[in-house]
C-alpha cells in the first residue's frame, strides 16, 4: 500500500527521515512535505496563492505550503490511493493542548477528514536529551502496532507521543509501556520576556501542568502514549 509521509518540521527534518524507514515496513512511503520548517502553524491552510510542489527525488515531494496543505495536495491531485497516513516524527512532544497548535497533528487530523487512517507522531525531548531517532522509530512502530492491534477509538486520528528515555529500547520495545489516555487540556504556564514593545517567549515545556493519567503525565513519566484526537 502507498503511506503518505509528511511533517511541520520540513522535508530535510531528521525525523521524517526515521519516519520515511518505519513507512517502509507498511508499504511504499511518499513523502509531501513543506519546504520549510513550520512548527506550531496549527490547520492553516492555503487558498490565496499557488502551491509549488517539487520532487526532490523518487517519492518525495517538497511543497510550499502547511502541513495541512501537503495532505490536501497529495490526496486532491496526485493518484497516489493513500491507504495510511504517518506524521512526524516531530522533534518535540505535541501533548495535551498542543495538537491544535501543532502542524504535525493537524495534518494527521486533515487525512482523517478524508477516511484515511492517520497517525501525528511526536517525540518528547526532556531537558538534556540527545536525539536518538533509532529509538523513534522503535518507539513508533510499538505505538502503531498497539492501535492497530487494538482498534482504539472510531473517528479522528491518532496523536502518539514518544517517552524521552535514556537507555537504547529493543527491537520490539515491549519493555515500554503504551497507554491510551485522554488530552490533558489545562494550558501551559505562559510567561514572556518583553523589551519594549516586544514580547519573547520564554515558557518552560517540561514545567507544563500535570494532570493525573493525562498523555502528559504519562508521557513524561515514560510511556508511549495514545490519544484521539
Amino acid at each position: 500500500m502507498n503511506v503518505l509521509i509528511t511533517n511541520d518540521d520540513g522535508i530535510d527534518a531528521p525525523g521524517i527521515q526515521a519516519l520515511e524507514k518505519l513507512a517502509s515496513e507498511y508499504g511504499t512511503p511518499i513523502t509531501f512535505a513543506p519546504t520549510q520548517q513550520l512548527s506550531g502553524c496549527g490547520h492553516q491552510v492555503t487558498v490565496d496563492r499557488a502551491i509549488s510542489v517539487n520532487e526532490v527525488s523518487s517519492n518525495r515531494f517538497a511543497v510550499s505550503g502547511t502541513p495541512a496543505d501537503c495532505v490536501r495536495v497529495a490526496i486532491a491531485s496526485f493518484d497516489f490511493n493513500f491507504e495510511m497516513v504517518l506524521s512526524g516524527i516531530n522533534a518535540g512532544g505535541n501533548l495535551g493542548v498542543d495538537v491544535f497548535m501543532s502542524g504535525t497533528a493537524a495534518a494527521a487530523r486533515e487525512a482523517s477528514y478524508f477516511g484515511i487512517p492517520s497517525y501525528s507522531l511526536s517525540q518528547y525531548h526532556k531537558k538534556g536529551f540527545a536525539s536518538n531517532w533509532a529509538n523513534s522509530i522503535k518507539l513508533a512502530r510499538r505505538g502503531i502496532e498497539y492501535v492497530a492491534n487494538k482498534q482504539v477509538g472510531e473517528e479522528g486520528f491518532w496523536n502518539i507521543n514518544l517517552p524521552s528515555l535514556d537507555t537504547e529500547v529493543t527491537e520490539a520495545a515491549n519493555e515500554v509501556p503504551v497507554r491510551v489516555c485522554r488530552l490533558d487540556r489545562k494550558p501551559h504556564k505562559i510567561s514572556f520576556e518583553r523589551t519594549e514593545n516586544k514580547f519573547t517567549y520564554i515558557g518552560n515545556y517540561q514545567s507544563r501542568h500535570r494532570e493525573p493519567n493525562s498523555d502528559v503525565e504519562l508521557c513524561f513519566g515514560g510511556a508511549v502514549t495514545v490519544s484521539r484526537a
